[in-house]
């Protein structure tokens, strides 16, 4: 039978709030190798590089234009790397590709031959309660007009080690919340992120 243990809130990612499993004289239980280097070290934050560094298999957020580079540039992510976003990913995928047709910069042949490769790469879709909770959460704090944006951080700081973003203006609004990691990442062996 397992010591008695509680879940508590703690801070790390600069003061982000994540959860962490504490036994009855607070001492932390977590099994997480990531976690226990903040532990050991708490001033120093890990940098996306060491953190990866620690672990086996890499789970990363991506954004819609992520998963279009993915798919129009056939990126092969490395089978240790698992990628999970919010529900609606593939939604605002195809408003970018209808956005691109109607500028002319693509055809609609091409654009539809984009969807279909954007299926056949494996994410795992996340919209549970406690995800779009948190996304509100985030969207009340920063002050934002929508939840899309809310809900890429909230995946990150929930489900996944780090954001790979496509879009520079993304990454430069979102690095203050959530670890950012570069797009070479994903065909990179968990440990071998460039910074």
């Amino acid at each position: 039978m397992s010591a008695p243990s509680r879940w508590v809130e703690s801070q790390w990612y600069g003061g982000l709030v994540r959860w962490a499993r504490v036994d009855t004289k607070g001492v932390h239980l977590t099994a997480d190798p990531v976690e226990r280097l903040r532990l050991r070290c708490p001033s120093k934050e890990p940098s996306v590089a060491e953190q990866l560094y620690h672990r086996s298999v890499t789970r990363f957020v991506i954004e819609a234009p992520t998963l279009i580079h993915i798919a129009s540039e056939a990126v092969d992510v490395h089978p240790d790397h698992r990628l999970v976003v919010p529900n609606a990913i593939r939604t605002q995928a195809l408003t970018l590709l209808l956005d691109a047709a109607r500028r002319d910069e693509i055809t609609d042949k091409e654009a539809l031959a984009l969807e279909d490769r954007m299926t056949e790469v494996k994410i795992r879709l996340l919209g549970d309660r406690v995800s779009r909770r948190t996304a509100w959460r985030i969207a009340r704090e920063q002050g934002w007009e929508d939840l899309v944006d809310a809900e890429y951080v909230a995946i990150a700081r929930l489900q996944a080690d780090a954001l790979v973003c496509a879009d520079p203006g993304v990454t430069r609004r979102l690095q203050p919340l959530v670890p950012i990691a570069p797009v070479d990442a994903l065909s990179l062996p968990p440990g071998t992120a460039r910074r």
